[in-house]
């Protein structure tokens, strides 16, 4: 925010929404309290679960985490997407359960 500030990017017509702004009641509070609450139980059970994983299993999760945004991105958000993007989520996927797949067979 600062620094679209300092650039006066948030005065120029259409960068309005960038511009910080105080919650204006409890309703705001509580909203950024449950964001807070669910990024910090988000981070524990992430932890919990590196820790009770094998590290393999946390690799793939990890390599496999591009798809899955993209997937959520095209289909609960509604984003427009491409070819190119589709067929590198899919390149992404495949490589990462080509790889767990050998993993397995050693």
């Amino acid at each position: 925010h600062l620094a679209a500030r300092y650039a006066g990017v948030t005065d120029a017509p259409g960068w309005r929404w960038g511009a910080f702004v105080l919650p204006a009641g409890a309703g705001d509070w509580a909203l950024i309290a449950a964001n807070c609450a669910c990024t910090l139980a988000a981070h524990l059970a992430t932890a919990a679960g590196y820790r009770d994983t094998r590290a393999g299993m946390v690799a793939f999760l990890q390599l496999t985490e591009l798809p899955w945004v993209y997937l959520l991105d095209v289909f609960a958000l509604g984003e427009p997407t491409s070819t190119l993007a589709s067929v590198g989520s899919a390149v992404v996927f495949a490589g990462a359960l080509a790889a767990a797949l050998q993993q397995g067979k050693t």
